[in-house]
């Protein structure tokens, strides 16, 4: 399926994809169903496409979602993934790049494929990618993280990498890596059901401190990888509270991560950081925790610390 102001648009019944008649328009955006296609051939007539014209006088944005066919065991891979990313990097006007790429057997080769074409798309402002439940794992991932660094006018950022085989060596690179860009204003990153501990999440803990420009701020690491324990401590918590008082223009803030043993001190500590913050606005903290350390007296003083600020309009703390 394309959208009606899509640049590019597909033909179901001719199996073709063709460039739209009107060419004032200023985005390709498809949603394509693996069975849709009669075959991998079909895909890459959407790579010879956009390899054959390459748009100059404009700037475009590119949207791509891709539905897996699981009764048929049909799938995106690596090698289609590849030949679209090769192409997409000749296009130097894109300034928007949304890439819908969940269960789609996608690994390292595939990830490493993409950011290397990312790295190359200087006018790329905005990136959304969703690698929920593919193989990427700490290759690609550090791939994506050093591409990333690489875009300069970089201001919206989003990964998702739920349910790869991801650790500490992979998150750890985009802690140490984003902080090169400079015009980021929106950072969220998504770990769902991986293997992380304080290593990595205090190296993203900083980002909030370095990226001076952050406005929004979203990490996302609930659950674990075959029931085994995150080890996040008060170490990670307590370097967030660090960098949000540090922080001059952050507003949002949501951290969604399963921990262990976050005491009294730690979050006592971090209701104070954001009651000195001078920007905050909304907070949200989902961590569980256990055991749960936190007396009925010390919410009290997080509460009063956050009503005190006459700023905080939402706040949210789930222990």
């Amino acid at each position: 399926m394309s959208s009606n102001d899509s640049l590019i648009t597909f033909d179901y019944h001719n199996q073709k994809f063709a460039w739209s008649p009107n060419q004032d328009l200023t985005k390709i955006e498809l949603s394509l169903y693996i069975f849709d296609m009669k075959n991998e051939e079909v895909f890459m007539q959407l790579c010879d496409l956009i390899e054959s014209t390459i748009i100059t006088t404009k700037k475009i944005s590119f949207g791509l979602t891709i539905y897996p066919d699981h009764s048929q065991e049909k799938y995106l891979g690596d090698k289609c993934l590849s030949q679209l990313s090769k192409d997409l990097a000749k296009q130097q006007n894109i300034n928007s790049l949304t890439l819908d790429l969940f269960f789609c057997k996608i690994g390292d080769v595939g990830a490493s494929q993409i950011a290397e074409s990312i790295s190359k798309l200087k006018n790329l402002n905005f990136f959304s990618i969703n690698f929920w439940r593919n193989s990427i794992g700490n290759s690609g991932a550090q791939k994506l993280a050093e591409s990333i660094a690489l875009c300069e006018n970089l201001s919206n950022f989003k990964l998702i990498l739920d349910e790869n085989p991801i650790n500490d060596e992979g998150a750890s690179e985009f802690g140490k890596r984003i902080n090169d860009c400079k015009q980021l204003t929106s950072f969220e990153l998504s770990f769902k059901y991986t293997v992380l501990t304080d290593v990595s999440i205090s190296l993203l803990a900083e980002c909030i401190r370095k990226c001076q420009n952050l406005r929004s701020f979203r990490l996302i690491i609930p659950g674990n990888l075959n029931n085994q324990a995150h080890n996040v401590t008060n170490l990670s918590v307590s370097k967030f509270g660090q960098s949000i008082s540090s922080s001059q223009n952050l507003i949002y803030f949501y951290l969604n991560i399963e921990a262990q043993n976050i005491d009294e001190q730690t979050l006592l500590s971090l209701a104070r950081s954001i009651s000195q913050s001078q920007s905050i606005v909304e907070f949200s903290l989902d961590a569980i925790s256990q055991p749960i350390l936190v007396s009925d007296e010390a919410w009290r003083y997080i509460k009063k610390q956050f009503y005190l600020t006459k700023r905080v309009v939402k706040f949210f703390f789930n222990l």
